[in-house]
């Protein structure tokens, strides 16, 4: 009787550790891509320059949450870093001349391609 008991025990031991390894009924993208982070991060859209000629995005290439400002041309080459100078909110005239932007508090008016810049609006 001891010896069917402890046979007993073993088996329903065992097939508790089978039934630990099932797998799930189903796997989703969002699981597999569910935070903490796998190395690096999905790139996320910022802007186009005021030419239209390349891409700005946000996009980490490390485990790490920190995310840099990268460019890209419209064929895909050439991607890097971002110069940090890069401003990346502006506003482009309808007539595609100029561009609206702050700068230091100050409202700036440039040409498009953010040379000859001059205040409109002086914060100070």
């Amino acid at each position: 009787m001891q010896k069917l008991i402890s046979f007993l025990l073993v088996l329903f031991i065992l097939g508790m550790d089978v039934t630990a390894q099932q797998f799930p009924d189903r796997l989703t993208l969002k699981d597999i891509f569910h935070e903490p982070f796998i190395p690096g991060t999905r790139p996320s859209f910022s802007h186009f320059s005021p030419d239209d000629k390349t891409v700005y995005f946000n996009w980490s290439d490390s485990a790490t949450s920190d995310t840099d400002l990268f460019q890209v041309g419209l064929s895909g080459k050439n991607k890097q870093k971002a110069p940090r100078d890069v401003v990346r909110n502006y506003e482009l005239s309808p007539d595609r001349q100029h561009v609206l932007f702050t700068k230091k508090g100050d409202l700036m008016l440039a040409d498009a391609n953010f040379e000859n810049e001059r205040i409109v609006v002086a914060s100070k």
